[in-house]
């Protein structure tokens, strides 16, 4: 019997899956805090809530869709490689607005009580919007790579049509 990997399309779809589970981790973790009147939490619940779906949706979609077409399946890749671009930015602005805002509680959470519910989830939901960007960035790279080397693929072609033709 032998055993079968996973291939390309099926790592990068765990690895939405897994940048989704995270995404709600977060937004849970924030979602029991006494601060719902902080515009800076709210929003970095919404970019939470939203990287989530999206996660799950192209997660989904890459062990059930299969586009046939190589031209579709290029242009799947760069709208997976564009939506996480943007949605990388906008947690990293949130993220930005929310450390600067909560710096204080988070760098002297060593400081004073260590058992400080508060301080430790911030420190929590920091280090998870960091594997959040790490995972999205791996995501980003690897289908940007997959476009520019379609691209060539078709450049390269054509190339080869044409000194055919020529000959």
């Amino acid at each position: 019997m032998r055993i079968k990997c996973l291939s390309r399309k099926e790592c990068l779809g765990v690895l939405m899956i897994i940048i989704g589970a995270l995404a709600i981790k977060n937004y849970t973790s924030l979602f029991f805090f006494e601060l719902m009147h902080e515009i800076d939490v709210f929003e970095h619940q919404y970019i939470s809530a939203s990287i989530a779906f999206i996660s799950f949706y192209m997660g989904i979609a890459s062990f059930i869709l299969t586009p046939k077409n190589e031209l579709a399946r290029t242009y799947l890749r760069a709208y997976h490689a564009l939506v996480y671009a943007v949605l990388v930015y906008m947690l990293f602005q949130t993220r930005n607005t929310y450390y600067s805002r909560f710096e204080g509680d988070i760098n002297g959470f060593y400081g004073h009580e260590i058992f400080d519910d508060e301080d430790s989830q911030m420190a929590l939901n920091l280090t998870l919007i960091q594997l959040i960007l790490l995972f999205s960035g791996m995501i980003i790279v690897v289908q940007a790579y997959m476009v520019y080397a379609r691209v060539l693929n078709v450049l390269a072609r054509r190339g080869g049509a044409q000194e055919a033709g020529t000959v």
